[in-house]
């Protein structure tokens, strides 16, 4: 008789690879910053934040007169983009604010008349 190991969940998984996965991935996140011109005093929403990036990247270049929204539907993907958050709390605390929070839907709506529209992370 074989006993078979337990299927692993999504946050095991994640857990497991997050550091291989924020070193591939570091290139592929600061192109897409700068190609959305992402900087300082900049609102940016990251829709499908998962662990954490880009909007934890994004934080440190708008500043702390900038600000960075992050929401996922995973509760588990936002506890370990938290649980980042609060490794780099004092960095980020210097550089920008960012705030996680988790969705069912989303209902964006901006003034045409504002002068710093949020910018939209994919």
């Amino acid at each position: 008789m074989t006993s078979r190991r337990p299927v692993p969940t999504a946050d095991e998984v994640w857990r497991t690879y997050d550091a291989a996965e924020a070193r591939l991935t570091a290139p592929l996140c600061t192109r897409m910053l700068d190609l959305a011109r992402v900087g300082p005093g900049m609102r940016v929403l990251d829709l499908a934040a998962g662990r954490g990036e880009p909007a934890i990247a994004a934080a440190h270049r708008v500043g702390p007169v900038g600000s960075v929204l992050g929401v996922d539907l995973s509760a588990d993907m936002l506890a370990m983009a938290a649980e980042r958050a609060a490794r780099e709390a004092e960095a980020l605390r210097r550089d920008g604010f960012i705030r996680l929070g988790g969705v069912t839907r989303i209902v964006v709506a901006a003034r045409v008349d504002s002068a710093a529209p949020p910018t939209v992370l994919p």
